[in-house]
């Protein structure tokens, strides 16, 4: 029930809780950044139960993150700087390829 109230919380503007995901996603970001830095990884796809509830916020304060580190290549309009959700409801089944494939054209 915790993590549902502090992602509503999120989602409705929370200040606290906004920067409690703000500081957790620092060491997202940081992995992220070590990524396109080691190997130049650039795009990421992030899911799961927490992100999806979150939705967009989730997405904006990780971008927000990469851009803070610094990681040059990462940010700016032009690149793929932007975090996206993969927008999988929990009812739908994570192994209908069709589905995922769908969404990854998406991004």
């Amino acid at each position: 029930m915790i993590p549902k109230a502090i992602a509503a919380a999120i989602r409705n503007g929370g200040l606290f809780a906004t920067d409690i995901l703000r500081a957790g996603l620092t060491h997202l970001a940081s992995a992220i950044t070590a990524l396109f830095a080691a190997i130049g990884v650039r795009r990421f796809i992030i899911m799961g139960g927490f992100a999806l509830a979150v939705g967009p916020p989730y997405a904006s304060l990780l971008t927000e993150e990469i851009e803070r580190l610094g990681c040059v290549g990462l940010t700016g309009p032009a690149s793929c700087g932007t975090a996206r959700i993969l927008a999988l409801q929990p009812e739908e089944h994570v192994n209908d390829r069709a589905l995922i494939d769908a969404q990854l054209e998406s991004i």
